[in-house]
């Protein structure tokens, strides 16, 4: 029976594994890149949900400048996922 319910082109739970813990990997790599206003704005934004005023208010820029520096930040971050992507996912 196991024979006829098994896929060999289906992918083992191990490889999405590791397919996550490299997306985390890439994506931590990426970030470190960044520069740390960069950092800043998009872990402020992303991960602590606050709002552009809120960051403009902190690092004292306005409002408008938040949102360049975090739309360069997200396409710096493409750029460099990018180029670090593995042959694999070509």
């Amino acid at each position: 029976m196991r024979e006829l319910l098994h896929d060999p082109d289906a992918r083992a739970i191990e490889d999405e594994v590791f397919e996550q813990d490299e997306i985390v990997h890439r994506m931590s790599a990426a970030i470190g890149a960044l520069s740390k206003r960069d950092q800043l704005v998009l872990n402020h934004y992303y991960r602590e949900e606050r709002t552009l005023r809120e960051i403009s208010r902190e690092i004292a820029v306005s409002e408008s400048r938040v949102s360049q520096i975090r739309s360069a930040a997200v396409a710096k971050l493409g750029v460099l996922l990018n180029a670090s992507q593995p042959a694999w996912a070509a």
